[in-house]
C-alpha cells in the first residue's frame, strides 16, 4: 500500500471511528439524541475529521499543510467571505417565503413549536415585531461564533480532500 492510499485509509478510520465512538457513548448511556445536552457531549466528535487530517498530513503522508487552506486572504478575498457570511440569511428567508407561498407549511414566528421540542411544556411569550428585526443580526453574529465550532468538520474534510486531487488514482483504486 503506497503512502497516499495509507493516508486515505488512516484518515477515514480515524475520522469515523473517533466521531462514532464519541457519539455512541452518550446514546449507550441513555441520553436521547434529541436532547440539547447531547449536542454538547457529542461536540468533540465534530473535531475528529480535523484531528484525522492533522495526523495523516503530519505523520502518514508527511505532505504538510501548505495546501490545506489555513491562510485566508481577507484583504483580497473579503467579498467572497462577506458573500459566504450573508448567503445563508438570504437562502433561509427565501425558503421561509417559498414554504409559506406554496402552502407547504405555515412558519411559526412565535417559536412555540421550537420550544415545545426543546423544552416540552414551556411557553414562550409572543415576540414583538421589533425583536424580529434584530434576529437577522443575531443570526449573523451567531454564525461567526459557530464557525469555530464547525471548524473541525470543515478543516478535516476540506483540509484533507485537496491533497487527494493530485493523487486521486489511489482513491479510485481503493474504491
Amino acid at each position: 500500500m503506497n503512502r497516499k492510499t495509507k493516508g486515505i485509509v488512516t484518515y477515514i478510520l480515524i475520522a469515523f471511528i473517533m466521531a462514532w465512538v464519541l457519539w455512541e457513548i452518550p446514546v449507550r448511556a441513555g441520553l436521547s439524541v434529541t436532547s440539547p445536552f447531547f449536542q454538547y457531549i457529542a461536540l468533540p466528535g465534530a473535531f475528529s475529521p480535523a484531528i484525522a487530517s492533522v495526523v495523516v498530513r503530519k505523520w502518514v503522508t508527511r505532505e504538510g499543510f501548505s495546501d490545506a487552506g489555513l491562510n485566508p486572504n481577507l484583504s483580497r478575498a473579503w467579498r467572497y467571505y462577506l458573500f459566504a457570511w450573508l448567503l445563508p440569511l438570504f437562502v433561509s428567508a427565501i425558503i421561509v417565503g417559498l414554504v409559506a407561498a406554496l402552502g407547504i407549511s405555515r412558519p411559526d414566528f412565535s417559536l412555540q413549536r421550537a420550544m415545545g421540542v426543546l423544552s416540552p411544556g414551556t411557553t414562550v411569550p409572543n415576540i414583538s415585531p421589533f425583536a424580529w428585526a434584530i434576529i437577522p443580526l443575531v443570526l449573523l453574529t451567531t454564525s461567526l461564533f459557530s464557525t469555530f465550532v464547525l471548524w473541525g468538520e470543515e478543516f478535516g474534510w476540506r483540509g484533507f480532500a485537496p491533497s487527494l486531487e493530485t493523487h486521486d488514482t489511489a482513491l479510485y483504486r481503493m474504491l
